[in-house]
């Protein structure tokens, strides 16, 4: 059992760090390249109506919850309790008080 959440945080932890990084590296800096503000701001809302779908949210919530089972079963190492908590503090919740601000004005 203990295999199967290692194994499944680590595929939803890579490819919601993999939606991080193309994003950053690929979108924000075409959103930038805009002369006109309003339409990097339409088009910001537009991908944050689409991206919020069952797909997004099972990988954006599962991740950090298999997170919290990995430290609750004490699975192999401390290193797994850090890397749980870095992952919490700096992917989830860093994403929800910044990322997720709504509809941008």
């Amino acid at each position: 059992m203990s295999n199967i959440i290692v194994i499944m945080f680590i595929l939803f932890n890579t490819t919601i760090s993999g939606l991080y990084f193309t994003f950053s590296n690929t979108i924000m800096p075409v959103l930038k390249q805009e002369e006109d503000a309003r339409i990097g701001i339409r088009i910001m809302n537009q991908i944050n109506n689409v991206i919020q779908n069952s797909l997004f949210f099972l990988l954006f919530f599962g991740s950090p919850l298999l997170a919290v089972a990995m430290v609750l079963m004490n699975i192999n190492s401390t290193l797994f309790g850090l890397g749980s908590l870095l992952h919490i503090i700096g992917s989830f919740l860093e994403t929800i008080v910044k990322m997720f601000p709504g509809t941008i004005d």
